[in-house]
């Protein structure tokens, strides 16, 4: 998932949905809080319109609650708020952004636990256009260096934060966050990739550059087919369509 190649989760879906229909009991707590975690995962990029969905999504926060590894449980967190943000359904995803915001300002949390946290945080920022999204994309990102952490969950964070400078007309933010994508730009997989052409795709369209984003919108396009998230292409759609 954190590449963005989501085709191949279509017929491990459909294997566990047959293989829990000949077997419906877990051989352990440990093992269904594993495989709930990965099918909320898997669910929220590739079918989030899934008939299970919310009983996954139920049982993955539930039981990663009750386990000790903090990453995991903030990770969870996380496509639990995707699934309900993608369902529509705010006001049932924004109490785990807040419980995520309590655990990046404990004092005694591992930096890459606030870090994970923060994704959560960031995304609810940008669907709410908070403010707050710009000193939580800053010290995370300083957190990240000081710490010396190399993790994919920076990308995430990036997006969001590039995605609410965008709709708050931040373009110094934009560009700095930009530049900080463009480390990264050779080794993202397609659904990073095209997350960020969207962005400089809206960046230029905001700044009256129509060659620049006439010309990256086919690629962008390319690699959110190319992802296969639900979600993700009718974003890709919304940003080719955004007037001029």
């Amino acid at each position: 998932q954190s590449e963005g190649n989501t085709d191949p989760m279509d017929a491990w879906i459909a294997l566990l949905d047959e293989l829990l229909r000949e077997v419906p009991q877990f051989p352990s707590e440990e093992i269904e809080m594993r495989v709930a975690a990965a099918m909320l995962s898997a669910i929220c990029v590739r079918q989030p319109g899934h008939p299970d969905g919310a009983r996954w999504a139920e049982r993955a926060l539930e039981l990663t609650r009750l386990h000790p590894d903090p990453n995991l449980r903030a990770i969870t967190a996380f496509n639990w708020y995707l699934y309900h943000f993608e369902m529509g359904e705010f006001a049932k995803a924004g109490p785990v952004a807040d419980e995520m915001r309590a655990v990046m300002a404990a004092r005694d949390v591992a930096p890459v636990v606030a870090l994970h946290a923060s994704m959560t945080v960031a995304m609810h920022e940008c669907a709410f256009a908070l403010p707050s999204y710009r000193r939580t994309v800053t010290d995370m990102l300083e957190l990240r260096r000081t710490g010396g952490i190399v993790d994919a969950a920076k990308h995430v964070l990036l997006l969001m934060g590039l995605f609410s400078a965008l709709s708050d007309g931040d373009m110094e933010s934009v560009d700095n966050w930009l530049r900080e994508t463009d480390r990264d730009v050779l080794v993202l997989g397609p659904g990073y990739g095209s997350w960020r052409d969207m962005a400089v795709v809206r960046a230029a369209l905001i700044r009256g550059d129509l060659e620049t984003a006439s010309a990256l919108q086919p690629e962008m396009l390319r690699l959110t087919l190319t992802a296969g998230s639900p979600f993700h292409g009718a974003v890709a759609l919304l940003t080719s369509g955004l007037p001029t």
